[in-house]
Formats: C-alpha cells, sequence, structure tokens
C-alpha cells in the first residue's frame, strides 16, 4: 500500500552512535613530531577537557573515588570533579555523558583520573567512546598513547603497560610512539608497536566481540521500555471473570545456575503469596536470554513436587481449561512460549492467604566477549502494566565448574555481598537479600575455556542413548592490514509487506553503516518490488551530497507491490557488473517472495550464477522474517544474516553490518568437522572472518559397538583471503562422552534439540509439527508447538492420556471427547458435482518440491475457487517476536494456520485477555484483529434503497438499460455521512470499513482514497483492504494503484491463475519487468502449464529488449525438470515436447511474439473509445458495490478489459456505472460508445490529466 514515509527526526539518536567520511578500512601510520619526554609536539591530537556526568549504572555500588568515604558511590546525575580519580568497582558498569550526544562506557574494575582541566587519563580498565556525527572528539590518555575518536564506537583497553584499541565503526586516531596510526571499522590495535617494520592495524570480528559487555546499557534500555525494573509480569484475577489482572506478591524466589563449559542450567524456585479474600489464577510472564531453552517446570501440590509433560499446546490448552472450569478444580500450571524471548505461564489456584510454588529449568550457552563468559538472570518484565515487584527474599547460588577453566583467574560475582566457597573441582558463589528491589542483572562474569588449539568441545549422552557434542571453533585466522576497495549494493525492500517502521529503520541503518564506507568504495542503493529503481548516481563514491539525494530518493518511495527477492538480489549484481572488485549485495526487508521464484531451492538454483560472484549481507527486519531464505542465501554466497527490529536498539545492527563490510570473509569457507559427527547444526557453507568465535552442535553416530567415551577427530577450515591467497586452520577436537551426573552434560543433546526444531521449524514450519512435538517431548525442550503442563497428580496424568516417557505405546484417554452428529450432505447436481471433482484433482507440485506438498515454509498452491487458508505475512508493524522463518502465522502469540483447530483455539483463549486486563503484549506485535474480521455469517445489504435489477446481477438478460447515472449517484452520496459515523464510532469493525470504502467508490466520492487509507491502517494486511484502496486509487488516476493491487499477494502468494492475470495487467501497460516476475511466479507455483512458459519466454524476450540469454536459462531449467512435475508419463513427454519446441523458437530468433498483445474483445456489453489512443486512458466498469468489475480484478469478474486499446466487454455484470480516468499527464479528448443489445449510446468525453468522468448507468434486465 503506498504511504509516505514517517519523518526522521527520531533516527538522530541513533546516527550518533555511527559515522564517518574517511575509509573505514584503510589505516596507515604516520610519524608525530615529539616534543620534550616524547610527548606529541605541534600537530598531534590534543586532550581536551571534558565535563562528565554519571548518566546510568549498571550492577551492584557505582563510581566510587574521589572525595567519596569508602562504600560511598556516584549514582545518576552527579558531576566528576577534576583532580580526581574515579573507579568502578568488579561487575559495575557506568556510563558518562560528555555532552553533545557522546558518552564514555566504564567496565567493571576500570579506573579513570581527571587532571586540574578535566583531561581523562585511563589508568586501567577499558572504556568506551561514542561519538556521534557533528559532535567534538574526545580525546584521553591511555598510558603514553593519546586516543582520538572522531565520531563512532572505539575502545580503548589497559592492562599493566600494553594498550588494546578496537573501534567498531567509525573513525578513530592513536598516537603513540611518535607515530599516528588511524583505525576504521573492524580495526584492532596493541601498543606499545613491535619492532616488525610496517606494522598496522588489523581487520576482524574482534571489536564486536570485545565490546560486547558495553551493550548491556542497550539491553536494559530495551528492558526497561517494556517495563519497569523487575522480576517479570506477576499478576492474577479470579477465574472467569473479566477484572483486570492485578499484582501478586513474591514472598521467595531462589536462582541455581550450574556452569560447566558454556554450558549454563539455571534452576528459578519462587513462591508466589495471594493476600485476597478470594482464590485466584496466577499468570507470569517472564524473560529468558536469548538463545535460553526452557527445559522443565514443576508444581509443589502438597509436600511433592509434580514434574510438567511436554504437550501439544492446543491440547494443553484444553486441558488447563477443563480442570479450571471443572466443579472441583484441581492444581494444574501451563506454561508456553508467548513471542521473542518471553514466556508465559498460568498456575491455579493460588488460595485466599495461601502460596504457591513453582520451579522453572532453562539451558543456555554463554557467550564469549573476549576471555571472559557472562551470566546474566534476568531481571526484566513485559508491558503487562505490572510494577517493579519485590522479593520477600532472594537466593542467588552459582556453582561453576572449574576443570575447564584455565588455571589462575577468578570468577567475578554481579551480586552484593557475595560469599565464596570451594567444594571440590566446584566454586560456589552465594548471595542472600531481604525485602529485595531488583534493579539490575544479577549474574557472573566466568573465565572462558582453555582453547589452547583454538578448540573446546563438551559431550553428554542424551535421553535416547546416543551421544551429543556441543564445539566451540576459534580459529586463528590471519587478519589483512587493510580490506581492497568495494563495490556495495544496498537493496531496500518496498514491497507492501515492509510496513512504514521496518522502512524507517532500514534507512537509518544505511545512513549509519554509509558513513563507514571510504572514498574508493562504490555504491548503489536500489528500491525493489517486482521491479528496481536505481537512486541518483548509480554506482558511485558516495559523498555528503549524494547521500542526502539518496536519502530523499528513499523518502519518496511508496511501500507496495510484491516482493521478488530473487530478482532483487540479479538487479543488484547487475548494477555492478563484472568489475573484479569485492561485490556486497546489502538487503534489506524481511526476505518473504510473494513473486519470482516462491521456494527457496527454486530460488536458489535460478540465482547460482549471481550469487557465485556476489557476498549476500542480509538484514532481516521484523519479526516475521523468512530467516530460512536468507540464511540460505547468505549461506550459498559467503555471507551473513543480521536480524534487527524497529523495537530493537538499531546500533546493534548498525554494529554487526558496519564490521561485516570492513572484514571480507574468507573466499570459498569450507568448515569440516569429524566425520563420525552427524545431523551438525548450523549445517552448510557459512561465513568465517578472522576474529570469529564458531559454535555447533552435533550428534555422535554409533559405531558397531556403541561410542568411544573420549571422542577425537580433526577440525578443518580452509579458503582464500581477500587478496586471494589461500588460508588454512586445522585442530582436534577432544571431547568426554563419559555418562555424568553433572547437570550442564546432560543437557547437550537438550541443546542439539532445540537446534534441530529451530531448523525443521523453519524448513517445514507448521508441516513439520508432529515432528516438533514429538523432539520437544523426547529431549525436554519447549517448542513453539508445545507447552509444559503440570497436572496434580499421576492419576490426572492418566485420566488426560498423557505419559510420563513418550516411547511407551499410547493410551486412550479416559475422558471421551465430545461427538458431533455427522454431517450428511445434500446430493449436488450433477454438474456441480463434476465441477466439485475437478476443482478437488490435486495439482501438480511447484518445480523442486514433492508433489502434492507444499514448499518449506509455505502453504500448497490454492484452488483458483478459495483464498489461501493463511496469510503468508501477518506482522507489518515490527513487532518484536521473533523471526518465524517460513511459518504460516496469524498471530506472533502462536504458530498456527486459519482455520485449524490451533486458530479456533486461539479464540477460545478468552480467559486470558479479558476486559480491562487485555494483553497488552499484542501493542508489540502490530494492530489487533478487527472486531468482526473472521464472521462470515455477517451478510448484509450495504446500500438499502439503491436501485437495482430484479435479476440475479451475473444473470444478463435480452435487453439492458442505459441511464444518467446522477440519480443512482446522489443516492449512494447521501448515505455516506451516516456510514462514516457508524464507522467512526466503531473504528475497529471491518465491516464498516469496507461498507464506507465501497459506497465512496461507488458514489465517485473523491474522499475515497483517504477511507481506504484509514481501513488498511486499521486493518493492513486484509485482502480486501489491498484491494479497495487499489481501486480507490485506479479511479483516482494514480499510477502506482496496480503495484498496490500486487500487495495482495504478501497475504496469499500462492494464486497461480491471479498471477497470470496480475502478469497481463503490468504487461499491456509495457511494464515487462513485473509481469514476467509474476509469470515466473506463476510457473513456479505450477510448472506444468505449457501456456505459462510461453508467456514467460515471451515477456524476459521482452524484458531484456531482444536478447533471449535468460529466457533460455530459464527454459533449460525448466526443460531439465519436466519429467518431475507430472505423475502421466504421457503427460511429461508432452509438456517436454512443448518446452523443445520452445527452445528452438529461442534458438532460431522466432520468440518474438508479445504475450500480452491486447485484441478486441467480445461481449454482451461493449464500451469502446473513439478517438486518438491516449498513452494512460482506463475505462471503469464500476458496480453500486463499489467495485471495479472493469480493471482485471478482481480476478474471477466475467469482464474483461485490454488496457493498452480501450475497450471494456462482458458477458455478465450487474447494475453499475461507466467511469473514464485519464491517469496520463496529457489532456484527452475523444468518444465513448456504450453497445448493450438494442441499446447504443456514444458520449464525448474531454479529460485533464488526472481527471475522471462519470457516463452512464447500466443495468441488465
Amino acid at each position: 500500500m503506498p504511504r509516505s514515509c514517517f519523518s526522521h527526526a527520531s533516527l538522530l539518536g541513533l546516527l550518533a552512535l555511527v559515522g564517518v567520511f574517511l575509509w573505514a578500512g584503510c589505516s596507515g601510520k604516520q610519524p608525530v613530531a615529539e616534543g620534550p619526554g616524547g610527548a606529541p609536539a605541534a600537530g598531534a591530537p590534543e586532550v581536551a577537557p571534558v565535563a562528565l556526568e554519571v548518566a546510568r549504572v549498571q550492577g551492584p555500588g557505582g563510581l566510587g573515588g574521589g572525595n567519596l568515604p569508602q562504600g560511598a558511590f556516584l549514582g545518576p546525575g552527579a558531576r566528576l570533579e577534576p583532580g580526581a580519580t574515579y573507579e568502578t568497582g568488579p561487575g559495575t558498569l557506568v556510563e558518562l555523558s560528555a555532552g553533545d550526544g557522546r558518552t564514555l562506557r566504564l567496565d567493571g574494575a576500570s579506573k579513570v583520573h581527571l587532571d586540574a582541566e578535566g583531561r581523562v587519563t585511563l589508568e586501567t580498565g577499558r572504556i568506551l567512546s561514542d561519538v556521534p556525527p557533528g559532535a567534538p572528539p574526545i580525546s584521553l590518555r591511555v598510558g603514553d598513547d593519546v586516543l582520538t575518536v572522531e565520531v563512532g564506537q572505539a575502545q580503548a583497553e589497559r592492562d599493566g603497560e600494553t594498550n588494546y584499541y578496537a573501534v567498531v565503526h567509525g573513525h578513530a586516531v592513536v598516537v603513540t610512539g611518535g607515530e599516528r596510526m588511524d583505525l576504521g571499522a573492524g580495526a584492532t590495535l596493541q601498543t606499545p608497536l613491535a619492532e616488525a617494520p610496517s606494522q598496522r592495524p588489523l581487520l576482524s570480528l574482534a571489536p564486536l566481540e570485545r565490546t560486547t559487555w558495553a551493550m548491556v546499557f542497550d539491553e536494559a534500555r530495551r528492558l526497561a521500555e517494556d517495563a519497569p525494573p523487575g522480576i517479570g509480569s506477576l499478576t492474577a484475577r479470579v477465574p472467569g471473570t473479566n477484572e483486570p489482572f492485578q499484582a501478586l506478591q513474591v514472598e521467595e524466589q531462589k536462582v541455581f545456575v550450574s556452569i560447566s563449559g558454556r554450558v549454563a542450567v539455571t534452576t528459578v524456585e519462587q513462591t508466589f503469596r495471594n493476600d485476597r479474600a478470594q482464590r485466584l489464577e496466577g499468570r507470569y510472564v517472564f524473560p529468558i536470554p536469548a538463545g535460553a531453552s526452557i527445559s522443565g517446570l514443576e508444581l509443589l501440590v502438597g509436600d511433592r513436587w509434580m514434574k510438567g509433560e511436554f504437550v501439544e499446546k492446543v491440547r494443553a490448552r484444553r486441558i488447563y481449561r477443563e480442570i479450571v472450569d471443572a466443579v472441583r478444580p484441581r492444581d494444574p500450571a501451563l506454561l508456553e512460549w508467548q513471542h521473542g524471548s518471553l514466556f508465559k505461564m498460568r498456575v491455579f489456584p493460588i488460595p485466599p492467604g495461601g502460596t504457591r510454588k513453582i520451579r522453572l529449568h532453562y539451558t543456555e550457552v554463554l557467550p564469549i566477549s573476549g576471555t571472559t563468559m557472562a551470566y546474566r538472570y534476568p531481571f526484566g518484565g513485559s508491558d503487562s502494566g505490572a510494577e517493579g515487584t519485590r522479593i520477600g527474599r532472594f537466593v542467588f547460588e552459582g556453582r561453576v565448574d572449574t576443570r575447564a577453566l584455565p588455571s589462575g583467574e577468578e570468577i567475578v560475582p554481579l551480586l552484593d555481598a557475595p560469599t565464596t566457597a570451594v567444594q571440590g573441582s566446584d566454586v560456589v558463589v552465594r548471595a542472600e537479600a531481604r525485602d529485595f528491589a531488583p534493579a539490575h542483572p544479577v549474574g557472573l562474569d566466568v573465565p572462558a575455556p582453555a582453547m589452547p588449539e583454538g578448540v573446546f568441545a563438551q559431550g553428554g549422552v542424551g535421553p535416547d542413548g546416543r551421544a551429543y557434542v556441543l564445539a566451540t571453533v576459534r580459529p586463528e585466522l590471519p587478519a589483512p592490514a587493510a580490506r581492497p576497495p568495494a563495490d556495495v549494493v544496498f537493496v531496500f525492500d518496498r514491497s507492501h509487506g515492509t510496513a512504514p517502521s521496518l522502512w524507517t529503520a532500514a534507512r537509518g541503518i544505511f545512513e549509519a553503516v554509509s558513513y563507514d564506507l571510504g572514498p574508493e568504495d562504490r555504491v548503489a542503493v536500489l528500491a525493489c518490488d517486482t521491479a528496481c529503481d536505481v537512486a541518483p548516481g548509480a554506482l558511485a563514491p558516495l559523498g555528503a551530497d549524494r547521500r542526502e539525494r539518496i536519502l530523499s530518493f528513499l523518502d519518496a518511495q511508496v511501500l507496495a507491490g510484491a516482493s521478488d527477492v530473487g530478482h532483487m538480489i540479479r538487479t543488484a549484481a547487475d548494477v555492478v557488473g563484472g568489475t573484479g572488485r569485492r561485490t556486497v549485495v546489502v538487503y534489506l526487508g524481511d526476505g518473504v517472495p510473494t513473486s519470482g521464484e516462491l521456494a527457496t531451492d527454486e530460488l536458489l538454483r535460478r540465482h547460482a550464477d549471481v550469487l557465485d560472484r556476489v557476498e549476500f549481507e542480509a538484514v532481516a527486519l521484523g519479526s516475521r522474517a523468512d530467516l530460512l531464505l536468507l540464511e540460505s542465501v547468505a549461506r550459498r554466497s559467503g555471507g551473513d544474516v543480521i536480524a534487527a527490529s524497529p523495537t530493537d536498539d538499531l546500533d546493534l545492527a548498525v554494529r554487526e553490518l558496519a564490521v561485516r563490510l570492513a572484514v571480507p570473509p574468507l573466499r570459498g569457507a569450507e568448515v569440516s568437522l569429524p566425520p563420525m559427527l552427524e545431523d551438525i547444526h548450523p549445517a552448510g557453507p557459512r561465513a568465517v572472518r578472522p576474529g570469529q568465535i564458531l559454535t555447533f552442535t552435533a550428534r555422535v553416530a554409533d559405531g558397531p559397538h556403541g561410542f568411544s567415551p573420549i571422542f577425537t577427530g580433526p577440525v578443518r577450515i580452509s579458503g582464500r583471503d581477500a587478496s586471494g591467497a589461500p588460508v588454512r586452520f586445522e585442530a582436534t577436537l577432544r571431547a568426554d562422552l563419559s555418562p555424568t551426573d553433572h547437570p550442564a552434560a546432560r543437557q547437550i543433546a537438550h541443546l542439539w534439540a532445540k537446534d534441530e526444531i529451530d531448523a525443521v521449524t523453519a524448513a517445514r514450519g507448521y508441516a513439520a509439527k508432529d515432528e516438533i512435538v514429538r523432539l520437544s517431548r523426547t529431549f525436554g525442550v519447549l517448542s513453539r508447538f508445545t507447552a509444559l503442563l503440570v497436572l496434580e497428580n499421576e492419576a490426572m496424568y492418566r485420566r488426560f492420556g498423557l505419559h510420563k516417557k513418550p516411547k511407551r505405546r499410547k493410551r486412550k484417554s479416559r475422558v471421551p471427547e465430545p461427538q458431533r452428529p455427522p454431517i450428511t450432505p445434500a446430493p449436488a447436481p450433477a454438474k456441480k458435482a463434476k465441477r466439485a471433482a475437478a476443482k478437488a484433482r490435486p495439482k501438480a507440485a511447484p518445480m523442486g518440491e514433492p508433489a502434492g506438498g507444499a514448499m518449506p515454509g509455505r502453504p500448497a498452491a490454492a484452488s483458483e475457487a478459495e483464498p489461501p487458508a493463511a496469510p503468508a505475512r501477518a506482522d507489518r508493524r515490527g513487532g518484536s517476536g521473533e523471526g518465524l522463518g517460513g511459518l504460516e502465522p496469524t498471530d506472533a502469540d502462536d504458530i498456527q494456520l486459519a482455520g485449524t483447530p490451533e486458530a479456533r483455539e486461539q479464540e477460545l483463549d478468552g480467559a486470558d485477555t479479558g476486559a480491562g486486563g487485555a494483553d497488552r503484549f499484542a501493542s508489540t506485535r502490530g494492530p489487533r484483529p478487527l472486531e468482526d474480521a473472521a464472521d462470515p455469517s455477517r451478510v448484509h445489504d450495504p446500500w438499502p434503497g439503491v436501485r437495482r435489477s430484479r435479476r440475479r446481477p451475473g444473470r444478463m438478460g435480452p435487453r439492458g438499460r442505459i441511464e444518467a447515472p446522477e440519480t443512482t449517484t446522489r443516492a449512494l452520496a447521501r448515505m455516506l455521512p451516516g456510514i462514516l459515523a457508524e464507522r467512526d464510532a466503531r473504528p475497529t469493525s471491518r465491516r464498516l470499513h469496507e461498507r464506507l470504502v465501497r459506497t465512496a467508490i461507488a458514489a465517485g466520492d473523491p474522499q475515497a482514497v483517504t477511507y481506504a487509507r484509514a481501513w488498511i491502517e486499521a486493518d493492513p494486511d486484509h485482502p480486501g483492504a489491498i484491494e479497495a484502496l487499489a481501486d480507490a486509487l485506479t479511479l483516482a488516476g494514480d499510477h502506482v494503484a496496480h503495484r498496490v493491487r500486487a500487495g495482495t499477494f504478501d497475504a496469499a502468494p500462492f494464486r497461480r491463475d491471479d498471477h497470470v492475470r496480475m502478469a497481463g495487467v503490468f504487461g499491456r501497460a509495457g511494464d515487462f519487468e513485473r509481469a514476467c516476475s509474476h509469470l515466473r511466479a506463476a510457473a513456479s507455483i505450477d510448472p506444468s502449464r505449457e501456456a505459462v512458459w510461453h508467456m514467460l519466454v515471451g515477456c524476459l524476450v521482452r524484458e531484456y529488449g531482444g536478447r533471449a540469454d535468460r529466457a533460455r536459462a530459464v527454459l533449460d531449467e525448466a526443460r531439465g525438470r519436466a519429467a518431475l512435475v507430472h505423475e502421466s508419463p504421457a503427460r511429461d513427454r508432452e509438456l517436454r515436447a512443448a518446452l523443445d519446441e520452445l527452445a528452438g523458437m529461442l534458438a532460431r530468433g522466432e520468440a518474438t511474439w508479445n504475450p500480452f498483445a491486447p485484441g478486441l474483445p467480445e461481449g454482451r456489453l461493449t464500451i469502446v473509445w473513439q478517438g486518438p489512443r491516449p498513452e494512460h486512458l482506463e475505462i471503469a466498469l464500476v458496480s453500486t458495490g463499489g467495485r471495479l468489475d472493469g480493471t482485471p480484478w478482481p480476478i474471477r469478474s466475467r469482464v474483461h478489459q485490454a488496457l493498452g486499446a480501450p475497450v471494456v466487454a462482458a458477458d455478465r455484470f450487474g447494475p453499475s456505472f461507466v467511469d473514464v480516468i485519464n491517469s496520463g499527464e496529457a489532456p484527452v479528448h475523444g468518444t465513448v460508445r456504450i453497445d448493450l443489445g438494442r441499446h447504443t449510446r456514444s458520449y464525448p468525453v474531454s479529460l485533464r490529466p488526472g481527471g475522471r468522468m462519470r457516463l452512464a448507468y447500466v443495468q441488465p434486465r
């Protein structure tokens, strides 16, 4: 749908984190004159004084030192006094504001000194400087060095006499030993400089890793925007009522964590208290760390802990409600995934004046930052309205297995008054507090495992008796001193699926990263749907003036149309051509193809030649991005995928993208793990860059005698660097697979199963639901299709047919399912039965897909009689839920298909979102469904009193009438104020929105476009709203109307005939680029249609200016796979013969036909333009229902129009108006003749540009 881009003033804060005009990858050293004592003399960067103020504090304590007494700290708002020394305690992070948007972030155990003038010196620890564009630089001394951050983010670290510098993005200068070193994005430098000549900074991903500690402020800011600090959203209400959820008290909370290697297993035990006099149902919404996985839930019933069972989500909900609604309710608890990293648990009952206890278990792989692993227990809630909750008694106990850790390293607790003890090989850290008000995450900083060869592995035995391995590889790859100049093409997806918030985020990311590109880098910017527009300047260096022109180009874009991801990549590669330079295509969008190649494997196959010569980097925008497709394309080309959402701090995406543009990956990288490892995740090729840490999970193949307790095997990484030199890394992976009782070892299989479930979910979505549920139950992994259900006793489990071990033979539930009487349909007439049988025949599967099945992550091709069951996109607001890959979701809270039991179950789940206590998470997932969106029973006549034919609208009698349109038009116009008032009173009613828009279109009201935009703002993904806006824009003479109409494929992309007709719309208008895209989609959905291939070949020849190479490549692939699309060998031979004939015509140069050549259609109603043929003139047959039957939409209309030759012919139609629209830039003059059997009339027409004229009102008899 077309929209104007939002104001970008809100991006000033984001842009404060980025930018530089100098080449990020170029670095070098220059001599600097020295003064007395070796200090930089005149001309060297000066350390300017700064006024610093404490902005934020994370962790226990604060900023100590200065004139403060022992144990006192500076809090937010306090100013730092010159001439004093300040330091942070272990685990305490402090952000200092230097004005003009500049900040300094101090890590724990760091010390800085301010001299009498206010100049900053780092004495020990590390500090991250952040300077926005246009702000003064920040300079500070680091020992004898001077670091000046001109713009962007750069870190200084001092350890003894050694200094270490890292630039994430932007530009910085280090003066050391009388020499000046320029550092760009991804650059690192260690001083004092070695004696080796021409030492230069090195490029790697190390700056990202070494500055991870500072991102805790951004994470804290994000949590603070979601909710006040607290333990999560803990609320309750009387079950069965619509009263708002009210906060509950946490009487006690205990956190136990066991860490071994990189695996951390956390157990949370909480006691909830109900101070009210009524029995309550509690709801607890809580976060877990990103990447963590729920592994268990327990409920204390009497004096016994009852363990939860993993149950298919819909079934678990039904059982829970049945128990809660029973006359004698029992004690259930239900835990399920909410969205993102948030989970929702319901507990019943919480007795009046009583308590309930639960235990929750989750597992995670700890991230490595430098030489440290950070474990954090997240204190942060949801936006449900619950205030930050105080805990009566809080206990934290961390147990760290030190056997794999380097000796001599310390464990740093982020706790108040911790105690430490040694128990065998474990270090136990404990802290306890009363009346605890959490204000920051608590946790431990643990030394990273020793990796003498750059490899570390952990093993364990799973519940299936198989051995599993978690491998960490930190390859020592040579880091380049500088990167060669590159050609970078930014591709913006401007299709209907890109919400304005996502477009704004993409624009901000581009503007931020553009400052890191150097003067020798060439940049191009494309805005694409099924066709691409190139920003001014094509492929050229990026200066300040050109950057502003590109931003203006982006601001002028209209978000509409379908999305052809494969064509976007090919067009980007064609813009660059074969230059021999590093070519990077940066895609910004959701990656959901709704035109062109719709299947991932087909896209990879069709565009393999392009992916061999470009590096594809994707910024996956929004929670519903197709990560499966984007990751597959990125791995195929040696790139990466960066997930971003408007609700996140986009600086994280900027950091990741800037460094990846600065540090090229190895060319042709190959990662080889030991051959006895199978089912490895992540699978397939991947980008490998210097400084990158790779993590794998795998299953050990069983030998003839099981597996050996000590597992060893080679790890090899090979490729070529940016200069073409070969690079090779080889090490030995060793893992102990001996059975052990350590919780972390038992969870290795759990981590593999989580990765397996994620991969299966992304590849097959809902179709793999049964397999996902099986994996979830076997390995104890909470997935998006399962829930954890705890019941009161074993008898309850048996009653509902739940068993502790899924391997046992299933027993029938003692609770019979409600039986419905069978419905016997009435016998259909013979013709109808024959037609139904024809429609029921299975369609051929797309190329590369199994017959009768759906593409991975996509619904099967829908029949022409019924729309697809579920939209391909459901979130255009950039919500904070996680990307679901290729699934078919209808709500970010559930993964399900419309019309399935899961969808009906969601409607029944109203007890969780009563009036006044509605689930406010919906606000982060986009607009709520309109109140009558799914009610097909509301059949009404929205235009009472309007004169209509007594015959059925589709029946054409021998004669009809042609009348003046004014009477009927005025009758419709008189209805508009009343409908508008109803719509304003009920703005969430889809029915009223549709009635208002369609009545305005029928009445010719100029506000029809405004009403349609209001509907689409309230209901952005409803195909009816999109079509209504397209109709209104068509009558307004707007050129973007056809693109808007193509946006309906975002909701249902698998409509073969609709793609063919949409191709005709664009083809007759001369837009062969978009026409060919929709024909490729039709061929992708059903490759068995010779007519589609015939049209596609002719279209491609015209799109590429008479060149047949692209058409030949597409046709050769189709011929190679023709035998896979039919079950009948004879039919396969017919298709192959037809394709061979087309190939022969291409070879002989005979493919010159125009598949969209307009003919003169015939019909019982004919409307013909007589006069000079205008360039943009449309004749529309507008029904009294407000639908444009004269355009090629609705697809199933019997009305046809050749847009190139203004002629309308109809065999069947209802009472309609005849409108003429001039969408061109010149006036038109001529005559329109309306022929209705015995009635024929001619009307003179004179229209200015953008004008519209209503000629007549016709109706059949």
